[in-house]
C-alpha cells in the first residue's frame, strides 16, 4: 500500500509541479465550479440534449438522481469515514489555485459527480459518449492541477460515480431510439 501512495505522491507533485498559466487557471477553476454540487454542468447539458432530441425525462431524472447521489455518498459517508487530508494540508511544496476545500479529500466529489453525470449522460445521447468522458477527464485532472486531490482521489472518485450511475440507471435506455422501438 505504501508504494501505491508513493507513486500517487508522485504523480501528483508531478501534475501539480506543472507551469500554471492563468488561463489554464481559469479554466480549470471555472470547470471545478461548474461541475460542483449538484453537477450543475451535467444537468444543463442534459437538458439541452433533452430539449433538442426529444429524450425521455426519465433520462434526465435519471441523470439528477445518479448525481445527487454520487455527491451525497462522496461527501457525507467516504470522506468523513476514509479521513485522507488533502494535499496542501500534509505539504506546502504545493500549488492551490483557487479554493481550498476544509472537507478530507477521498474521494474527489467533482470526481465522482463527473463520472456519474458522464455516464448518465450517454444514456440520453450516446453521440455524445466521447466528449463527455473528455469533460469527466479534465475535472479530475483539474482537480489534481489545482491542488486540492492526490490522482488516488480522482480514481476513487470515478470509480464511485460510475458504480452509482449504474445503480441508478441500470436497464434503463433514456434515448429517441428506444421510443421509436416501442412505437
Amino acid at each position: 500500500m505504501s508504494a501505491l501512495l508513493s507513486l500517487d505522491a508522485s504523480l501528483f507533485y508531478w501534475i501539480n509541479a506543472l507551469p500554471h498559466p492563468a488561463l489554464l487557471n481559469a479554466f480549470f477553476v471555472w470547470l471545478s465550479r461548474a461541475t460542483a454540487f449538484p453537477g450543475t454542468l451535467w444537468i444543463l447539458l442534459g437538458l439541452v440534449v433533452a430539449w433538442r432530441s426529444g429524450a425521455r425525462r426519465r433520462g434526465l431524472v435519471r441523470l439528477v438522481w445518479a448525481l445527487t447521489l454520487a455527491s451525497i455518498l462522496s461527501t457525507y459517508v467516504f470522506k468523513p469515514l476514509l479521513d485522507r487530508p488533502r494535499p496542501f494540508r500534509t505539504t506546502t511544496a504545493v500549488t492551490v489555485v483557487g479554493f481550498a476545500p476544509g472537507d478530507n479529500s477521498f474521494p474527489s466529489g467533482h470526481a465522482t459527480s463527473a463520472a456519474a453525470g458522464a455516464y448518465a449522460l450517454t444514456l440520453i445521447a450516446p453521440e455524445l459518449r466521447a466528449a463527455s468522458w473528455v469533460v469527466a477527464a479534465l475535472v479530475g485532472l483539474g482537480r489534481v492541477y489545482l491542488g486540492v486531490h492526490y490522482p488516488l482521489d480522482v480514481a476513487g472518485g470515478w470509480l464511485l460515480g460510475v458504480f452509482v450511475a449504474v445503480f441508478v440507471t441500470a436497464g434503463v435506455r433514456c434515448d429517441r431510439r428506444e421510443d421509436r422501438r416501442k412505437s
